[in-house]
């Protein structure tokens, strides 16, 4: 009786183990910033021709002792050549220091609960980087974005 006790325990034992590791990772997830959080917009240094473009800040995460600031764009007008229009107006996701927004942000004009569907581009990200195949943006959200457009269309 007792070695059945036991061993019906063991689950129990596994799912408080695997509790205690889901903490730790939403730890990270929901890293508090004293200045940015999920959810802020913001107008930044923009391209020219870009000037109503704004970020919005989609998570903040710290890993490896860096705080990671995940952003979507909008309002921009990249040359992509597989869109139909031949123009993309937004990026759902880009991983940046926070030494790069803060050298990139103006000024904070709004916040939404609604966030832009960045999800697929982030687990793609967060795969590479885990396997440090993937990195950060350490230049400003403009270079950034002028980057992308390059690379899209070479």
């Amino acid at each position: 009786m007792k070695k059945n006790v036991i061993y019906s325990l063991i689950p129990l034992l596994f799912a408080i183990q695997s509790c205690f590791a889901q903490n730790k990772t939403m730890d990270e997830v929901n890293y508090l910033d004293d200045t940015f959080e999920a959810g802020q917009t913001w107008r930044y240094h923009t391209r020219n021709g870009e000037n109503n473009s704004t970020l919005t800040i989609v998570k903040v995460e710290k890993l490896k002792n860096d705080t990671i600031i995940h952003i979507a764009l909008s309002g921009l007008k990249i040359k992509h050549p597989l869109v139909k229009s031949g123009v993309s107006e937004s990026i759902d996701h880009l991983p940046f220091s926070k030494e790069a927004i803060l050298n990139s942000v103006i000024e904070q004009i709004g916040s939404q609960s609604q966030l832009p569907d960045f999800m697929e581009g982030y687990v793609q990200w967060k795969e590479a980087y885990e396997s440090g195949n993937g990195g950060i943006f350490t230049i400003t959200v403009k270079e950034a974005v002028g980057y992308v457009e390059q690379t899209m269309n070479k």
